[in-house]
């Protein structure tokens, strides 16, 4: 009652479910990781993406 102690914090829980927020977190705080594509489902599927029944091909992007 005097010093309470917070176990689970929902925000924190519910940036976790988020994985576009935690790369963007990582990045801001130079935090190395792998390579990794992350797919938004609220946007169209970019030309450069093949899916097929249980893998994704992404193309990689160049900034030319």
């Amino acid at each position: 009652m005097r010093r309470p102690f917070l176990i689970n914090d929902l925000k924190a829980q519910e940036l976790l479910l988020d994985r576009h927020k935690v790369y963007q977190i990582l990045e801001q705080y130079e935090i190395p990781t792998p390579r990794y594509a992350v797919v938004r489902r609220d946007v169209e599927l970019v030309p450069s993406m093949i899916i097929e029944e249980d893998i994704i091909y992404v193309r990689e992007f160049s900034n030319d």
